[in-house]
């Protein structure tokens, strides 16, 4: 068919009460990543013909991409048109390509790449292994190329299940543009988005990631997938507006950037936002399947990360838990600043972690063996699990940044603790609320330690739930016991529980 142009897991855990113990100590600050390379100079071929062929023919950007060979290559793609798309296009091994807009049509619309209407359910761009794929902008004014999948619109485009609108398992670079339109995705490790492997990575230093959608799954990621040891360093742009299975079961599930099985995410700056799901801005995870693990194990190589060093998480919300940020299992994340607010989830409005160690009943709320826990008994004859912790640490550490005015409907306003490698160094936490217990930290169950120095926890508060309101400040049980080392000083003030519960009201700011 010729183109034409067109214009225009159980939430019993984080009720459990037993014995919690409050360590004091630190560690110290990782570098920031670099600031990525300049561009290289390029050669720049134009896929339309001034005057006569105003719009981009498929096979026409093909040709020029396979023209480019292996030499750094611009190509232009003029406004006011619309690139329909029948098949992927697909940026070779060795390949450097830039794609850019620029101005052919006085007074028009900008550029875009899009699904064409009829069956084609594939990804629209492939960058192999070896290839570089650059969107920028071409005519000054930032806005860059829209690449819309267009799976919303289902009476034309059609189809029960799509691809990533982008599959990079060589190199992405994104300046500028719009990334949108994506639907019906339900494998694991996918997204909008999906960086694959250990030789891919995604830059975005501007541009939008924006209303992208899945149908269901676990494990995947609305807006950005990250899997299999890809990396991916957000300096800029925003990503937004991503919705998966909002479901405490959906298991993985994030809205916005979903981070696996040894990927690894640097944020230096720019904006996630609106995004929900069983987590909801981002979840940083990888569930180790504890019966191919053996003590002495490295499990490094498939710990997910995330270094969070500026920029701004808000307005996430989650189903299960981590409306900011989700640390699940072997994953680690560290946060040197920025700011993490406004956003909700039944456990850990801001921040949760997670180590699969302990659950909780769902009646008694007594402590039961989970992975962790069944782990060690197995290996060690008994339960250790400082043991666990160097396998699947869900790891969070605090340097600096802010923690304010985010929510949860049970517990863990600011952050919920379910880990041995909580570490909260420096910051703010402040003017967070939790209707149960915790309005500005949980802290989970006897079998969970964890640690403070130099933070600041002001303002929070256990709202009325109607039932138990505990903890406006940090929640520890109220049979818990303390053991504090303060060399830089630990602030907790100012944070309250309402005396209108009506069955317990314990501890405005430790209980």
């Amino acid at each position: 068919m010729k183109n034409t142009k067109r214009y225009g897991f159980l939430p019993a855990l984080w009720a459990a009460c037993l014995t919690v113990f409050l360590v004091v100590m630190g560690t110290g600050l990782p570098p920031a990543a670099e600031a990525a390379p300049d561009s290289p100079d390029r050669q720049v071929l134009k896929c339309y013909e001034e005057g006569r062929v105003l719009y981009c023919e498929p096979d026409r950007l093909e040709e020029l991409i396979a023209q480019a060979g292996t030499t750094p290559t611009r190509i232009e793609i003029g406004n006011g048109t619309e690139t329909l798309l029948t098949k992927t296009i697909v940026i070779p091994a060795g390949a450097d390509i830039e794609l850019v807009d620029t101005d052919i049509v006085a007074w028009s619309s900008g550029t875009r790449i899009i699904r064409d209407d009829g069956d084609f359910t594939g990804s629209l761009l492939k960058v192999e292994k070896g290839a570089k794929l650059t969107l920028s902008d071409g005519t000054g004014n930032g806005e860059g190329i829209t690449i819309d999948s267009r799976a919303q619109y289902e009476n034309v485009v059609k189809g029960s299940s799509f691809s990533p609108t982008i599959l990079v398992e060589g190199e992405l670079v994104m300046n500028a543009g719009t990334i949108t339109g994506a639907r019906k995705m339900s494998s694991g490790g996918e997204g909008a988005v999906t960086i694959k492997g250990r030789d891919a990575k995604f830059t975005l230093n501007d541009g939008k990631i924006t209303d992208n959608q899945r149908k269901g799954g676990q494990f995947g990621a609305a807006n950005v997938a990250l899997t299999d040891g890809a990396t991916m360093v957000m300096n800029g742009g925003e990503i937004s507006k991503g919705q998966s299975d909002y479901s405490p079961y959906a298991y993985g599930e994030a809205g916005g950037i979903g981070v696996f099985s040894g990927a690894h995410l640097t944020i230096n700056g720019g904006t996630l936002t609106e995004n929900t799901g069983w987590a909801g801005n981002i979840n940083v995870s990888h569930w180790l399947n504890e019966s191919n693990v053996k003590p002495g194990d490295d499990t490094s190589d498939t710990r997910s990360t995330l270094v969070f060093n500026d920029g701004e998480i808000s307005w996430g919300k989650a189903a299960f838990a981590g409306g900011g940020i989700d640390i699940f299992g072997n994953a680690d994340v560290t946060m040197n600043g920025g700011i993490i607010t406004n956003n909700q989830a039944a456990n850990g409005g801001g921040v949760n972690a997670m180590d699969m160690y302990i659950n909780g009943h769902p009646r008694t709320y007594q402590e039961i063996d989970s992975d962790g826990s069944r782990w060690t008994k197995e290996h060690f004859g008994e339960a250790k699990p400082a043991e666990w912790t160097k396998i699947s640490p869900a790891r969070f550490v605090m340097n600096g940044g802010s923690v304010v005015r985010n929510s949860a409907t049970r517990t863990g306003g600011g952050i919920n603790v379910i880990s041995n490698a909580v570490n909260l160094n420096a910051g703010l936490i402040e003017g967070n609320s939790a209707d149960d217990q915790g309005g500005g930290i949980y802290v989970a169950t006897k079998s969970y330690t964890a640690h403070f120095k130099d933070t600041l926890v002001t303002e929070n508060s256990a709202t009325d739930g109607g039932f138990v309101a505990v903890g406006g400040g940090v929640w520890l049980c109220p049979t818990g016991s303390m053991l504090i080392h303060v060399t830089n000083g630990v602030a907790v003030f100012d944070n309250e529980t309402p005396t209108t519960a009506t069955d317990h009201h314990w501890g405005d700011d430790i209980a």
